[in-house]
């Protein structure tokens, strides 16, 4: 008799290009381990919970220390850095 433990597991279906497939086959075999656990892995390693958001998790210590120093306002609508860095410019050394 052969008996099966099934896990609460569910299919998910990615669509990578052929190189990064034959990549992910040969590292998986060389670990020992199946594409699935590969997979599973890699999206454990983000650690990204309720806890932790994603915002938090994705900067370096650098980046989350400085974030937010500017005032949003100053940073006119995003759309034209060229524009904004002209206007500081001009407000820096008159027009």
């Amino acid at each position: 008799m052969i008996t099966y433990t099934i896990q609460n597991n569910s299919k998910l279906t990615l669509s990578l290009g052929q190189d990064a497939i034959s990549q992910a086959k040969e590292y998986a075999a060389k670990m020992g381990k199946s594409l699935s656990a590969l997979t599973e892995d890699f999206y454990k390693s983000l650690g990204v919970t309720e806890q932790s958001p994603i915002e938090e998790k994705f900067f370096s210590p650098i980046v989350a220390e400085i974030a937010g120093i500017i005032p949003a306002e100053s940073l006119g609508d995003g759309n034209s850095y060229k524009e904004d860095y002209i206007n500081y410019l001009e407000t820096k050394y008159g027009n």
